[in-house]
């Protein structure tokens, strides 16, 4: 047999543990591929994963992935630093250059969230970002209890109602980058002027912060 025309395909299905792939996630090469973003990922549930490898024995440089994760359910923090995503469901698709987000729906800051992005190789580029944007209602009560960021919390002692926002979550060089917008539009702010208002005017909310490198240490 010529060795080196040799390929080996191998289809696999599991039913497991979200937990228990993110770990394999993370403690191999998909947490580089990943850009590290996941490395301090933590979930709860079961998913049902979808696998295929393509392998050319002599040129396992050119090995092709191809899988998806379902959801069904599940609860996740994807970085410490972001609040956690309960009723999660929807699919990831993935393969040896990225990932994608597809129909991902969830509960955050006390309302529902549609969430889409991935990781997708520009042409030309070295590295390619992890892009995730969030959009949904957060209430008031949702704010206070996000205790991931402290700045919600402290915001939200001092606001009634709910509003629609967007958060933004890039990783580049394994530095995570997240950002929130809301025009606290149906949330009443209880502050003196000018900071308060009623609930039907708008007052522009952001909030940026730039964590720390992802990267473990060699």
């Amino acid at each position: 047999a010529d060795w080196n025309l040799t390929e080996v395909e191998v289809n696999a299905k599991a039913h497991g543990a979200l937990g228990d792939m993110l770990n394999l996630v993370q403690g191999s090469a998909l947490s580089a591929l990943t850009a590290h973003a996941l490395d301090g990922s933590k979930a709860t549930g079961n998913a049902k994963l979808s696998l295929r490898l393509h392998l050319p024995t002599m040129h396992m440089e050119r090995s092709k992935v191809q899988g998806e994760v379902a959801l069904a359910g599940n609860t996740l923090q994807l970085m410490p630093e972001v609040p956690t995503l309960s009723q999660l469901r929807g699919n990831v698709q993935f393969s040896e250059t990225g990932f994608q987000l597809s129909g991902v729906q969830a509960k955050a800051l006390g309302g529902g969230v549609r969430i889409e992005g991935g990781m997708k190789p520009a042409a030309g580029a070295a590295t390619a970002p992890v892009q995730v944007r969030v959009d949904g209602i957060a209430t008031a009560q949702g704010l206070r209890d996000a205790k991931e960021m402290s700045e919600l919390v402290a915001l939200g002692k001092h606001l009634q109602g709910q509003a629609r926002y967007g958060l933004q979550i890039k990783v580049l060089h394994s530095v995570p980058e997240i950002s929130l917008q809301s025009d606290l539009q149906g949330m009443a702010v209880m502050l003196p002027a000018p900071l308060g208002k009623a609930a039907d005017s708008s007052l522009a909310l952001r909030v940026n912060r730039t964590v720390p490198a992802l990267a473990k240490p060699l």
